[in-house]
Order: C-alpha cells, then structure tokens, then sequence
C-alpha cells in the first residue's frame, strides 16, 4: 500500500469552491485521490478532474429528507474503500454516509468531518435541531478530525454546544491556494465614471440585494452593478435586473478560471452573508466568505456586513466599507458617500495586507499530516 492513504472526498455538490482547493492541494502533496459527488440543479459550475465519479441526483431540502438519499450510495463507497483508507466528507450529511461506511467496513477505515457552515437549525431547540445534533455526535465520536474553516465554529458551536475538545479541532480557512496572475485585476476610479461593484457567487441575500438595487435605481449613471453566479431564494432577482439599466448580469461563471476577468472588471466587492433577524443567527457571524479572501488576492476594496466575521476584518485593516443592510437608508448613505480617495485608500491598504491571511501556506501540510498520523 502506498505511504500515503487514499482519501475518498465525498461531496455535496461538486462545484463549491472549497471543495477543489482541499482536494488539489491534498493530492498535490501526494495522496492518492477519489472524488464522489452528488450533482445538483444549481450552481453547477466545474467539477473536480480528479478521479471523479458521479453519486446521483441531489435535491435541495432537508437532512432528514435526504438521509435516503444519501444511503444509497453507501454500497459504492463500501466497494472502492479498503482498509487503511480515508473517508472525507463535506458536511454533515455527506459525513454520515462515511460513518455509515466506516462503520460497515470497520474500524480500519478512517472518517474525516468537515464543516463549512452551521446552519440556523444546527444550533436550534426544536426536536429537529436535537435530532441532527444527536446524529452529528455520533460523527464527531468516530471521526478523527474535525476540520472547520472558521475559528469561531469551533469556541461558539463545536466546543461550547457538542463538546469537542479544541485538540480535535483543526482549522483552515477559505484561503486561496493556486490562482490565476493578478496582473489582469486592474483599475482605478478617479469619480469621472460609474464606479463599478461585482456581486459574485450564490447569490441569496436578499436584504443585500435590496440595497444594491435601490443604489442602482438611486444613481443610474454614478454606478455599474456586475452581477455573476447563480440567483439563490431572492425573488424577482432576475426581472429586476433585466429592468435596470445599469445592472449587468453575465451568469454562471467557472472557479478559478473566470475570476481574473471577474474581479479585473470591477472596483470593489459585495461579499456579505444574508443577515437574519436573530443577531446571534451563526450563519452570517462565524464564517468569511470566498469573496473576502478572493477580494484581498486581487486587491479589490470590499463592502462587508457590520457585525460579521468580514466585517471586523474589513474594519481593522481599513481595506473597504462595512454596512447594516438591515438598516437600508443608513446604508445606503454610506455608499452613496464612498469617494476615488476611500477607493486608493483601502487599495493602498489591501496591497500592504500580510499575505497569510488569504492565502495558504501550511494548512494543508499539516492537515495531510494529522490524517496520516492517525492511522
């Protein structure tokens, strides 16, 4: 057998961002690859090259509801494993399954749990939010680790709510790893034309939304809204911006291919997650966005929510805006006042920025070396 083990990635949807970069760069160190997905209706974007294989049709909903799913790609995991060999999966309902098939193969096959988001539910009292806790606890025993993307996950949810020790915990956040020449990324607004502002990604926050379309309406000839990715739970997204002059929608674009003339033609980020009522709701606090760490690669200024992970970022390094989208007039306000001075000044700030905060160095060396000293 080889000195380094098989890991058999098991997706959710094989076109996510995040997904790429921990199998490129775990198969650049050496380990030997095998990727499982299961295709969606949205978002389709790129799937991974790597020794891919298809694990059927995935619908939106529920985890209860798609538990079955789930199950019945078990037998295919069960026959490409054997022992010594490592089961990845992306969230929690891919994880199951390779408990599932862990726990059919036996012990010598290893389950590694990755979490990239908690949602509303997880951190909920309903009987639901108990019973997906309940269920994840039984992942969080087998696996051998738990690898988060955002610190935070681990103080607020994994430590403080199922109990995980901080020595089980291993993070690594969205960082880029492998991207495109820089070179293409440049422009400079000097306030003589429209300033230009990129919305990229799944594209679900309405209140976002909302406000980026009131400041088209508002200043028709004062800003250009590029929009690419694919329209996610905002309704009459589409209708609106065909209705709007000075908004431009270019569709679904290819990760990482597509982002050099993405953040090329822009002049500064939307990169917030849609902001709940709650003000302790995890989603949009804990984690950061793709977009931050795209953003700062490509040394493109970013609007940010207050309050969020982005945000303090944002603020402590002076390298954007941050706003209250559910404060939308006061909001509004802000970027209407946003001057070519503000936009050299966060510019000139983001080329000082150190590196390391988006862009990997170790993470994965080490994250390969935690897998195979537990074998």
């Amino acid at each position: 057998m080889s000195a380094l083990p098989r890991i058999h990635f098991i997706l959710p949807v094989p076109s996510q961002p995040r997904f790429h970069k921990r199998i490129a760069a775990l198969a650049a160190l050496g380990a030997s690859v095998q990727v499982y997905a299961f295709e969606r209706d949205y978002f389709r974007g790129k799937a991974p090259a790597l020794n891919y294989h298809r694990l059927g049709r995935l619908q939106h909903g529920n985890y209860l509801r798609r538990l079955p799913i789930l199950l019945r790609a078990a037998p295919i995991l069960h026959r490409a494993t054997r022992p010594g060999d490592v089961l990845y999966g992306f969230g929690l309902d891919t994880a199951l399954l390779g408990l599932v098939v862990q726990r059919w193969r036996g012990a010598d096959t290893r389950l590694v749990y990755e979490c990239g988001d908690i949602t509303p539910v997880m951190v909920g009292r309903g009987v639901g939010s108990r019973l997906l806790r309940w269920l994840e606890r039984r992942v969080l025993a087998a696996a051998i680790r738990v690898v988060i993307t955002a610190p935070a996950f681990g103080s607020h949810y994994f430590t403080a709510m199922q109990g995980v020790p901080p020595s089980r915990l291993f993070v690594i956040e969205n960082k880029l790893d492998h991207m495109p020449p820089r070179e293409a990324a440049g422009l400079s607004w000097d306030g003589k034309r429209p300033l230009r502002l990129g919305y990229f990604g799944l594209l679900r926050d309405p209140l976002a939304w909302q406000l980026m379309l009131s400041w088209a309406r508002r200043a028709p000839d004062g800003l250009q809204l590029i929009v690419r990715g694919y329209p996610f739970g905002i309704p009459g997204l589409r209708e609106a911006m065909r209705a709007q002059p000075n908004i431009h929608f270019g569709g679904e674009y290819v990760y990482p291919d597509d982002l050099p003339t993405l953040y090329g033609g822009v002049d500064l980020v939307w990169t917030t997650y849609p902001k709940a009522a709650d003000p302790n709701d995890p989603r949009w606090r804990w984690p950061r966005t793709n977009r931050f760490y795209e953003a700062c690669y490509f040394g493109k200024p970013m609007i940010g929510q207050t309050g969020s992970a982005d945000g303090e970022l944002i603020e402590r390094y002076d390298i954007g805006l941050t706003v209250d989208t559910a404060q939308p007039e006061a909001a509004l306000a802000r970027l209407q006042g946003i001057t070519p001075s503000d936009l050299a000044r966060w510019t000139t700030n983001l080329a000082a920025l150190p590196p390391s905060l988006y862009l990997y160095t170790d993470e994965h060396e080490r994250l390969l070396a935690a897998v195979v000293g537990n074998r």
